[in-house]
């Protein structure tokens, strides 16, 4: 899989499940973008459904689907209350 960083973006995480450890932010532009646990910074917080974050958007070719896709990467909890 080939990936590159595209643009920082901002949104509420609009699903997760923390049984398979992903989940789903819903940008402030409108489109839902997938993320891995593993790509979640909380500083002590787990991420929950409606909490605000900041993320980089990678933009990704995965090679077994032969398709590109965009996913969230580096998702901190935004500072905004």
């Amino acid at each position: 899989m080939v990936s590159s960083a595209l643009a920082n973006g901002s949104g509420v995480i609009s699903k997760w499940f923390p049984d398979r450890l992903f989940g789903f932010v819903k940008q402030s532009g409108g489109e839902d973008i997938f993320f891995h646990g593993k790509d979640f910074n909380g500083h002590g917080q787990r991420p929950c459904v409606g909490m605000e974050v900041m993320f980089q958007i990678r933009d990704s070719y995965d090679t077994a689907k032969g398709r590109s896709s965009h996913k969230a990467v580096k998702v901190t909890p935004s500072s905004k209350r």
